[in-house]
């Protein structure tokens, strides 16, 4: 669906300026509200595309003409599908960084440019469990800890993995945002496979089966 859409998306540059051609114009607004409503990170384009049809181009000219440079890399005048695709790809990226540094800024509590395990736990788990957490990241389990019901234990432990890859004890905001978003960093690679598993390895045999695989993917649906 998607690289249908990219397809359908036709973008050229004429002398008088920029004309973006879609195969149904009266579908480019809606598509570009649903994105407006489901994913920040295409708001750009859609947002200008969907202004296109609906105020004249003198006054979107200047803004237009900027990111169709962004996209057009190779300079061509043109813009293709490979391009169009790195460039979403390069402002989902830029999203979830952006979106990272606010997280950051709002569990560095002190201001100190760094954001500590104690932190986010406080925040994260609420402050009646900052030291339950605290225990667990210095690996104890307290009485407290089994008191918790299995989904915040559960949330707690992977917690405590992703943290640890992450960076450490007390984070910048590079290495918070590999730990909010994992993903994105190669050396994070085998906590998102672990994380991966515990979610889909129900019984805890260590293995992950078809059903098992299939009905977590039904549950979610």
């Amino acid at each position: 669906w998607y690289q249908r859409r990219v397809r359908e998306a036709v973008v050229s540059t004429q002398s008088t300026g920029l004309a973006i051609q879609c195969t149904h114009r009266s579908a480019v607004s809606t598509f570009s509200l649903y994105y407006l409503l489901t994913a920040p990170q295409f708001h750009m384009l859609f947002l200008l595309i969907s202004f296109y049809f609906t105020f004249p181009v003198r006054l979107l000219t200047a803004s237009v003409r900027q990111v169709f440079k962004e996209i057009d890399v190779n300079e061509d005048k043109t813009i293709s599908q490979s391009e169009l695709s790195a460039w979403f790809n390069y402002q989902d990226i830029e999203y979830l960084k952006g979106n990272a540094r606010d997280h950051f800024s709002m569990f560095d509590k002190n201001r100190d440019q760094s954001v500590s395990w104690d932190e986010y736990a406080t925040i994260a788990f609420g402050s009646t469990h900052t030291e339950t957490c605290n225990e667990v990241y210095n690996d104890k389990k307290p009485p407290e800890f089994y008191k918790l019901s299995n989904q915040v234990q559960e949330a707690i432990m992977s917690a405590v993995r992703r943290w640890r890859a992450a960076g450490g004890f007390s984070m910048t905001q590079e290495e918070f945002t590999g730990f909010t978003y994992p993903e994105l960093f190669q050396h994070m690679r085998n906590t998102v496979v672990a994380e991966a598993y515990q979610t889909y390895d129900t019984n805890r045999d260590g293995k992950v089966s078809a059903h098992e695989l299939l009905s977590k993917k039904i549950q979610t649906y």
